[in-house]
């Protein structure tokens, strides 16, 4: 996949088999962002996001008697959580509304600062450092919808 198609190739893919859950809607540390997916795909996932400077984690998930095949989920922690939702979803793209909603109340947490986290004000500065890197790997190619996200 090109690099210029990652962020709607990821977000096909998350709003089709992603998850953003919560245990406490009021503390985005409480937040879990994680995807789906075979545990063969997992590599060329990681392997993508790697390139975007996200870091994410692999479980395999330990139910296989269950199933036919080996998956688990990607799962994405600390500000790699806020830079990936923020590079997923910026005005007007095409999602699933559900999805988007719950992202925008994510990073609305992180940005509005509301329990007063150093966690927070790093995702935001490590979010500015990815959208450099970004412009930079991208080069003349950069799109300026990664410039006007949702949650600004």
């Amino acid at each position: 996949v090109p690099v210029k198609f990652y962020c709607d190739f990821l977000r096909g893919y998350f709003d089709g088999d992603g998850c953003v859950t919560s245990t406490n809607n009021k503390n985005p540390s409480e937040i879990r962002v994680s995807i789906s997916c075979p545990s063969y795909s997992a590599p060329d996932f990681i392997k993508i996001l790697e390139n975007l400077r996200i870091t994410a984690s692999f479980i395999k998930d330990k139910r296989q008697e269950k199933y036919n095949n080996d998956f688990g989920m990607l799962s994405f922690s600390g500000y790699n959580k806020y830079i990936f939702l923020k590079y997923l979803y910026y005005q007007n793209c095409m999602c699933l509304e559900r999805k988007f909603q719950r992202a925008l109340t994510y990073c609305y947490l992180i940005e509005s600062n509301s329990t007063n986290r150093a966690e927070n004000t790093k995702a935001m500065y490590q979010y500015k450092q990815f959208l450099i890197s970004y412009k930079n790997q991208i080069g003349e190619k950069y799109n300026e919808k990664h410039r006007n996200y949702f949650c600004n």
